[in-house]
């Protein structure tokens, strides 16, 4: 019962000390970077820029005690000093898988941005698809065990 009411505890002050409330805070986090997701949120921008989306996701996700991708960094360039600014106010907490499954969707995000998978609209359909396709057998798969 408690699911929908954590959300957004943090922004709200309130604890995410409880295991279980974590883990939903988690997966909320985790989602909103999943394929689906994250290029849909892009195409809404008004900034047309990838990368600026991308690193603001990185400003969100990560605070200045992770360690972070120092390439992801790189492009735009930020100073340090930058870089602290944009993370100082967020520290948010994560169990350990969430942090596991949080870097795994910006490692393929990035990859998905350094293959230029939408340079044009067919080549981002073909892969959408077929990135889809492999995890909805990945589920089934699990489903069956």
């Amino acid at each position: 019962m408690g699911a929908v009411a954590t959300h957004d505890n943090p922004i709200i002050n309130i604890s995410t000390e409880d295991p279980m409330r974590l883990a939903v805070i988690d997966a909320d986090r985790v989602l909103v970077m999943h394929f689906l997701s994250f290029w849909k949120d892009w195409i809404g921008k008004e900034d047309p820029s990838l990368i600026s989306f991308f690193r603001s996701r990185l400003t969100h996700f990560y605070d200045e005690n992770d360690s972070l991708p120092w390439n992801w960094w790189k492009i735009p360039r930020l100073s340090e000093k930058e870089r602290e600014k944009l993370v100082a106010a967020r520290k948010p907490p994560y169990a350990d898988l969430g942090r596991q499954w949080r870097d795994k969707q910006f490692k393929a995000r990035w990859q998905e941005i350094q293959a230029n998978i939408i340079k044009d609209e067919a080549t981002f359909r073909e892969y959408a698809e077929e990135h889809l396709r492999k995890e909805i057998e990945h589920f089934k798969g699990q489903a069956v065990k």
